[in-house]
């Protein structure tokens, strides 16, 4: 397969991959090179099996190795050579969670960081041994999210040992494509998800089923020994909002580094970055609070506090702690609603404004026009025409 990484490309394509163990030289060129073959960005790395980390060059990848405190872990990023220039930093938050920054230009052209996030949660066997486990990752994660707000971009990926299955009712976390019976794990990802309006890129587009599933494995059968598994347990996780950039996503079974794990891919064109912020037909309403209130107003206050005070005593006692979270995030909103209320619904794109072309020739043609005329009446119905354009190219 010929692949053109071209230095100006516009399209990022972040890969997940489960490498179980990197120890040899030879595997991680191997590694690099299936990279090169499915046009590989970035790849978060899960289960290196590197206790004390190494950074390497090979072919058009750097290959980063983040230390682990256990031999069975460790995590680890491979960044192609078209994207190195633009690296931030990186670090570990823990065996199971890191993060690698990029530079990134806004629509300002500011410099602003796009921020990916490695994670690698329990898996089912640990689990029903230490239930807290599963708690304990995913409250780090969200305090990791939560930290990383200010990105420009934010993406997840990784091995999240969780099958969130296929689509219920109108839940907008997840696309028509997933694969499976939704699991424990998957419900709480699913919450997860939903809480931090997230959303799972790979089920989003139909692909035949062995471009759907991510890991294969066996279990027991009374007639033929044993029978292959195939599940969906690997994610990329974008933001919500940020899913019209996503052009495709889906495994790929023809690595040759060894892995009972495939290869996940997501495509993103980053070129229509730039009018994120625009208004146009697929826009969504952003809900705002009128939290000014809170600071001019005591009965306002007062209100508030009695409002959460009641949603949390509502709380059931016996939900895990991530669930017992989740509650609480919605509590707090539900009591915003009734003693804060909400301010007018502010547009938030989710595509291109159609008319932009158009307003911005308009803006050049009234520019011209209060330039050319001395009348004041009519150089202020033309301002006054102008900042109006303006204002709508900018919503």
């Amino acid at each position: 397969m010929s692949i053109k990484h071209s230095k100006q490309s516009n399209e990022l394509t972040i890969l997940t991959f489960n490498v179980r163990g990197l120890k040899t030289v030879a595997k991680r060129h191997l590694l690099c090179t299936d990279l090169e073959k499915y046009q590989g960005s970035i790849c978060c790395l899960q289960e290196t099996k590197v206790k004390h980390g190494l950074d390497e060059i090979h072919g058009n990848y750097r290959l980063i190795l983040l230390p682990s405190e256990s031999i069975h872990y460790g995590q680890g990023f491979a960044i192609h050579k078209n994207h190195t220039s633009r690296l931030y930093r990186y670090w570990k938050v823990s065996d199971r969670i890191s993060v690698l920054q990029l530079r990134t230009i806004s629509s300002s052209k500011s410099r602003r960081l796009t921020s990916i996030v490695n994670v690698y949660a329990p898996h089912s066997g640990r689990i029903q041994k230490n239930p807290e486990e599963l708690d304990i990752f995913y409250e780090e994660l969200g305090r990791t999210l939560t930290d990383l707000g200010s990105s420009y971009f934010l993406f997840v990926a990784g091995d999240w040992n969780a099958k969130v299955g296929t689509r219920k009712g109108n839940e907008s976390f997840i696309g028509h494509h997933g694969r499976g019976i939704r699991n424990y794990p998957g419900t709480v990802l699913a919450e997860f998800c939903r809480v931090f309006d997230l959303f799972l890129c790979n089920t989003g587009f139909q692909h035949p089923a062995r471009h759907k599933t991510t890991w294969t494995g066996q279990r027991p059968s009374p007639t033929a020994g044993s029978v292959n598994i195939f599940n969906q347990i690997d994610y990329i996780v974008c933001r919500a909002g940020e899913k019209s950039l996503l052009r495709d996503s889906r495994s790929y079974g023809g690595a040759a580094t060894y892995s009972d794990h495939k290869i996940v891919s997501a495509k993103f064109a980053m070129k229509t970055s730039i009018d994120l912020r625009r208004r146009g037909p697929n826009a969504d309403v952003r809900i705002r609070h009128k939290i000014e209130q809170l600071c001019s107003s005591t009965l306002v206050r007062d209100n508030y506090q009695l409002s959460i005070m009641k949603s949390l005593g509502n709380i059931n006692a016996e939900l895990s702690p991530g669930g017992a979270w989740a509650e609480t995030m919605k509590g707090i909103l539900l009591a915003a609603d009734e003693a804060i209320g909400l301010r007018s619904q502010v547009l938030c794109n989710k595509g291109i404004h159609s008319d932009l072309p158009a307003l911005i020739k308009e803006q050049k043609e009234l520019r011209l026009q209060l330039e050319n005329t001395s009348d004041p009446k009519k150089k202020q119905i033309l301002q006054n025409r102008r900042s109006s354009t303006q204002k709508k190219s900018k919503c």
